[in-house]
């Protein structure tokens, strides 16, 4: 059954790290010139005098590309981050960056300083790439498995619904002008500190919490609270599952990345895993250019 609370536990999550996936790719797509000038600003008033095409452009690339940069480190830190923190910590700490990154964006103007647009731009990759990784497990471990399908796909759908809503908000007839773009870049800061305080009252993975945690009684109670109290027969029969997927994974062969690399049926997910991630990534950087 989809309770309330599931999805409850499904909106705050994708809300709070989909949707700001979906902001930061399109955050530059529409005050591109905006943005330029405040470049150019900050260069005369450092060195009195305009900034070439070429210097921008090569600015702008760093910039840019900090963004796939970042997102490569936090994806290979993500599959970690999500075992060691548990998916909802590993998320609340993620949100931690985003807050971070927003706040450089604000201030970046009142400090001339397009550096700080810069560092916020490598930070949002982080963020990204940790959320493109903690999120689909969170999801996916979340519902019953008729409701899994479901639940994973609102990760892109909710992505694109940020990349739309910023996109309307940086016209230059909302806040993608001179005097408001701060507040445009700086606004991403109330979404992560919202979805903080929600994702307080979440609950944690059941399925870490019986695999990774080998705590079976909160394992339950989790279980226990997505179902409903009226579904004990289910909750049980997903604990024997959890239980078969437990044994299975403590009785499989650990490999490592040599053989990851090495062996064909596991070096072609990898390779497709790899080729999304890149896509999802070169999305966000068309989406700023």
């Amino acid at each position: 059954k989809f309770t309330k609370y599931l999805a409850f536990c499904v909106a705050i999550s994708v809300i709070g790290s989909a949707f700001q996936i979906g902001m930061i790719c399109g955050l530059w797509n529409n005050p591109f010139e905006v943005v330029r000038n405040f470049f150019d600003q900050v260069y005369i008033y450092r060195y009195e005098k305009p900034m070439s095409n070429s210097t921008f452009n090569t600015l702008w690339s760093i910039t840019n590309s900090s963004l796939p940069l970042g997102g490569t480190m936090g994806s290979f830190l993500s599959g970690y981050s999500a075992d060691y923190f548990g998916r909802k910590n590993a998320l609340l700490l993620t949100n931690i960056l985003v807050i971070i990154s927003a706040t450089l964006n604000l201030i970046s103007k009142y400090i001339k300083a397009f550096e700080s647009l810069m560092v916020a731009r490598f930070i949002s990759g982080i963020y990204c790439g940790l959320y493109s990784g903690i999120l689909p497990l969170y999801l996916t471990e979340l519902p019953p498995i008729n409701y899994r399908g479901v639940t994973g796909g609102f990760y892109q759908l909710i992505l694109i619904v940020g990349v739309f809503v910023i996109s309307i908000f940086g016209l230059d007839t909302f806040l993608g002008t001179d005097s408001l773009w701060p507040i445009l870049a700086g606004g991403l800061i109330y979404i992560p500190c919202l979805t903080q305080v929600g994702l307080l009252f979440a609950v944690e993975s059941p399925k870490h919490l019986y695999i990774n945690k080998n705590d079976i009684e909160a394992a339950r109670s989790a279980l226990i609270k997505l179902r409903g109290k009226n579904y004990l027969n289910l909750v049980e029969s997903e604990l024997k599952l959890l239980e078969s997927e437990k044994l299975n994974i403590l009785s499989q062969k650990k490999i490592n990345w040599s053989e990851i690399l090495l062996n064909p049926s596991l070096r072609h997910p990898l390779l497709i895993a790899f080729m999304l991630h890149v896509s999802q990534q070169f999305c966000g950087i068309n989406a700023v250019s």
